[in-house]
């Protein structure tokens, strides 16, 4: 007789919860879940949403929260990229103190039927040190990290290194992922390189209303023969972009894990991207690609949460010719694009994996049907 499945509940189904349920263990059902009301409702407020909503989660057995922190009587989990995203919220709508909202996520994640606590990074981790009073015992027993993973490319959907023609490929939004650096450095750099393209993926409709990038930066990429702006599905990212690219370029200023890089790494991409939160748990400096030193520098220090408008020239002239200098060297060079590309799909072949992940999933889901056993 076949054992019953092990069914979890998915709050959220964002892009890495989506590929997460499509990788599940033998013995594990994925489904996703809707919230519903409570006495609670309208207490917790945040401009996210999702934060503290009401779970009362139906036949599961366990509820996943990737994104935020819920309530709910069922057995739970919660998989955040850091811990400033589960203290978004505040009480009636109010300013509600740190320490207040900590005590809040305190009892929460100290209750019996929360299972546990596991960053998506090394970096989001060290996050909970800066809220003394989550940084418990009760808390930390049950905290951990698990990386993402990144399904397993065909081979033959591996992009190319050995063709004259170089595409280097942004994904993202322009602003804050550092799209005009990539612009200023790709006018730069074809000027000495004729074989180079660039396609942006970006949302004409969103990504540009910044009016410096409205006014001219469209302009620059509408005019220009050798630049592409697209907007596209993931699956269309997929199947018609990356197996063409060569070069991954996400100088990004803010993030809170950077997904869109290991999809890259996947492909085979080299990458260039900056050395912020995790992103050098991602790609290693000279191996799988180049990391931009950015966290020194006193703009990205003083950047609190996704709130800036304002990109100082300076920072952004840096940016612009550290991408000048290591798109130079692998354009010119295909062994080394050759040699990053190997390093960079032996990495996410291994260390974010299904097979390591779903391993260590293993553990923990069979500990817990041991116990509710």
């Amino acid at each position: 007789m076949q054992a019953r499945k092990l069914k979890i509940g998915i709050t959220e189904m964002h892009g890495i919860a989506q590929e997460c349920t499509q990788m599940p263990l033998a013995y594990v059902e994925y489904s996703k879940i809707e919230k519903t009301d409570s006495l609670l409702s309208g207490v917790f407020q945040s401009t996210a949403l999702g934060v503290l909503d009401f779970y009362r989660g139906g036949d599961v057995d366990l509820i996943e929260a990737p994104l935020f922190p819920i309530l709910t009587n069922k057995d739970w989990l919660y998989t955040p990229a850091d811990t400033e995203s589960a203290m978004a919220f505040n009480l009636l709508g109010l300013p509600t103190p740190r320490f207040v909202r900590s005590i809040i996520l305190r009892y929460l994640f100290s209750k019996q039927n929360f299972k546990g606590l596991l960053f998506k990074s090394e970096a989001g981790l060290k996050t909970l040190s800066n809220y003394p009073f989550l940084n418990c015992q009760k808390v930390l027993e049950k905290t951990s990290v698990l990386y993402p993973a990144v399904r397993r490319i065909d081979d033959q959907k591996i992009a190319a290194h050995n063709s004259d023609n170089i595409q280097l490929i942004f994904v993202g939004e322009f602003f804050r992922k550092g799209g005009k650096e990539v612009v200023d450095a790709f006018l730069e750099l074809e000027k000495s390189y004729k074989n180079i393209n660039l396609v942006i993926c970006a949302d004409r409709a969103k990504h540009f209303e910044v009016p410096l990038y409205k006014d001219k930066y469209l302009g620059i990429i509408d005019n220009h023969e050798k630049i592409r702006l697209c907007f596209v599905t993931r699956q269309e990212l997929f199947t018609n972009y990356l197996p063409k690219s060569q070069i991954f370029l996400c100088p990004t200023f803010q993030e809170s894990f950077g997904y869109a890089i290991l999809e890259a790494m996947a492909f085979g991409l080299p990458v260039i991207s900056t050395n912020y939160f995790a992103i050098p748990e991602m790609v290693e400096h000279g191996t799988t690609g180049y990391t931009i030193d950015i966290t020194s520098h006193k703009f990205v220090q003083a950047i609190k949460g996704y709130n800036f408008t304002k990109i100082p020239e300076d920072f952004s002239m840096y940016v612009k010719g550290q991408l000048i200098q290591y798109c130079s060297k692998l354009i010119s060079s295909k062994s080394l694009r050759q040699d990053f590309s190997e390093n960079a799909l032996a990495s996410a072949r291994s260390k974010f994996s299904f097979e390591r992940r779903n391993k260590e999933l293993d553990k923990l889901y069979k500990d817990y049907a041991i116990k509710q056993s």
